[in-house]
């Protein structure tokens, strides 16, 4: 800590989950799933990526002050089955209705405006 400098990280939301029924959905999720094959059980998953925001963290000599940060973003959707042996094809979901990029996107890519 030279000169009183220090790196703060400023904190975002929090929300609680109750861990007990998660649990029990997970079990209940598990019984439902032993009746299919591996190869027909699939898998998707999102992630965001926040392309507007800015660094989360700072360089300060006090307290991080709070931050609101921008929610623009892009949604990418990953699909495969168990196995492994099906991979959908990535999934794109953006506000806009035809982005520039969408003309030179890779053939195994899709694009959906939401």
């Amino acid at each position: 800590m030279r000169y009183g400098i220090r790196w703060r990280r400023a904190y975002g939301e929090l929300g609680e989950v109750e861990l007990e029924e998660v649990v029990a959905d997970f079990q209940r999720l598990r019984r439902l799933i032993r009746q299919y094959a591996s190869k027909d059980v699939y898998n998707m998953d999102e992630t965001g990526f926040h392309y507007n925001q800015v660094l989360r963290g700072s360089l300060c000599l006090q307290e991080a002050p709070t931050l609101k940060q921008d929610k623009s973003r892009i949604t990418l959707a990953l699909c495969c089955n168990t196995t492994g042996s099906d991979k959908r094809s990535l999934l794109f979901v953006g506000k806009a209705v035809k982005p520039r990029w969408l003309n030179d996107k890779p053939h195994d890519v899709e694009y959906k405006s939401a």
